[in-house]
């Protein structure tokens, strides 16, 4: 069973990001401190598959003149190539 949980410890995400594909700056969770001073609202996500972490998704709330939107940058990222999206 899929299920998707906000993650509100920094260990755990870095701790999963470190056995992840690919590697990017633009999902550590530094990045998504960084866009909370920036006044954007941000969401941690984990995504677990029978309670195992399988996923992470950083989701940055952009709010903008063209409109509000939901940002994902390079991700979601995942631990097994089997959930490659």
């Amino acid at each position: 069973m899929i299920d998707i949980k906000e993650i509100k410890e920094k260990t755990v995400w870095e701790d999963f990001l470190i056995f992840a594909k690919p590697k990017t700056f633009l999902h550590s969770w530094n990045w998504g401190e960084f866009n909370k001073k920036l006044g954007n609202k941000v969401f941690y996500l984990g995504i677990y598959d029978d309670g195992e972490l399988a996923g992470v998704a950083l989701i940055i709330k952009i709010s903008a003149r063209r409109g509000n939107f939901l940002f994902c940058p390079h991700g979601p990222v995942f631990k097994n190539i089997k959930y490659k999206i």
